[in-house]
């Protein structure tokens, strides 16, 4: 994995969550375990994740859509991939997943429109565009 740290904070191994920092034009990582759980460790022009899921936390997204303004409530939890594995949108078998807070209580498949919940693999590209392979769905009753 490979990013540019935060106030000298390191990668100390563990899951990450990965969101788009619309201010840096880059993924800002988080960790997800001591001893800088929950803070900001660094920022990536791209990162592959695998056994991801992708949360939505709900008050974020409702404030979000109250006062119609971007804040940081989706992110991308995982376990990060040691190496970076170039553009998947030339390849058949990743999906295109996409977030919009005014559209979409999840992230989705772009060509689908269906609710993602994990992945094994997710690569967050430079371009800003996120590819998933082996998707799982939302099912129907948890959606609604």
């Amino acid at each position: 994995m490979q990013f540019t740290a935060y106030k000298n904070r390191a990668y100390t191994g563990g899951r990450v969550s990965v969101h788009r920092n619309l201010h840096r034009d880059a993924w800002s990582v988080r960790a997800c375990d001591a001893p800088h759980k929950g803070k900001i460790i660094g920022y990536a022009s791209s990162i592959a994740l695998r056994d991801a899921e992708f949360v939505v936390q709900p008050g974020g997204q409702e404030r979000a859509r109250k006062t119609r303004t971007r804040n940081v409530h989706a992110f991308i939890t995982g376990m990060p991939l040691p190496v970076v594995l170039g553009d998947w949108a030339e390849f058949g078998w990743a999906q295109r997943i996409t977030y919009n807070p005014f559209r979409h209580d999840h992230f989705v498949e772009a060509v689908t429109g269906r609710s993602v919940r994990y992945a094994a693999h997710v690569n967050c590209q430079a371009d800003m565009a996120c590819y998933a392979t082996q998707l799982n769905f939302v099912c129907d009753r948890e959606a609604a």
